[in-house]
């Protein structure tokens, strides 16, 4: 089997991959190696931990082009994928639908996914749930209507001041403005929630 990296001009093959021993194939710009040798190349390669934030779920069913998740998992009803993207990824069931954040589509086998990703968990602020994990407070009351709603309101007008913030400019100043816009609508749900 043979792996592919890019040729650096005007380089000897001891220069690109420290090995002075290593025999290489030169095809239309690129040296070819040998898995063996790969290990080799790959050790002078900087390494890199993932930290993003992608939405997903693991198939539990594949028909046509639809990829289903398990039935109760957050009530997702599944994704048509496109000729495109069944032909490129090649999904199975057992592994997970990948959706980054800008867009883009991807398939990943369970045991890369699993090693690589702890899912997210969440709770809308005005559920009655949000006490989850919280150690600050130890009892909480549930929330009348009104109240959730006037706690929603609060953090939407909060929001919406920092996004128009965030649009103005940066500065140490504005950097200011949205720390105390963040404490006022902290404190203001601490008085709907207390």
């Amino acid at each position: 089997m043979l792996g592919i990296t890019r040729k650096k001009a005007q380089r000897t093959p001891e220069q690109i991959i420290g090995h002075d021993a290593m025999m290489q194939l030169i095809f239309e710009g690129y040296e070819i190696v040998s898995i063996s040798q790969q290990e080799t190349v790959m050790k002078h390669f900087p390494e890199y931990k993932s930290h993003k934030t992608v939405q997903a779920f693991k198939i539990a069913e594949i028909e046509g082009n639809i990829l289903l998740p398990d039935m109760f998992e957050g009530g997702l009803a599944g994704w048509t994928a496109d000729d495109e993207y069944m032909t490129k990824h090649k999904p199975e069931v057992g592994g997970y639908f990948v959706m980054y954040e800008d867009g883009y589509t991807s398939f990943s086998p369970a045991k890369a996914f699993e090693e690589g990703y702890t899912k997210v968990e969440t709770v809308d602020s005005t559920s009655d749930e949000r006490t989850t994990n919280n150690t600050m407070r130890h009892k909480y009351r549930v929330l009348t209507d009104q109240e959730k709603a006037d706690m929603q309101e609060l953090k939407d007008l909060g929001e919406a001041f920092v996004e128009k913030c965030n649009k103005i400019g940066s500065s140490r100043e504005m950097s200011l403005a949205i720390t105390n816009a963040e404490q006022a609508v902290m404190w203001a749900v601490k008085h709907v929630t207390r």
